[in-house]
């Protein structure tokens, strides 16, 4: 299972915030990420 967690995070944070990263983390941590994505 810990193989399947290293490879997916990195293709999450590619594509963005997935809802099954949502669903782990708050969604205040999505809204931090959209910001700095939003100011870069």
């Amino acid at each position: 299972m810990s193989r399947y967690r290293g490879p997916r995070v990195r293709i999450i944070r590619r594509l963005g915030t997935l809802p099954g990263l949502t669903n782990k983390t708050p969604q205040l941590k999505s809204s931090s990420i959209n910001q700095s994505t939003s100011n870069k």
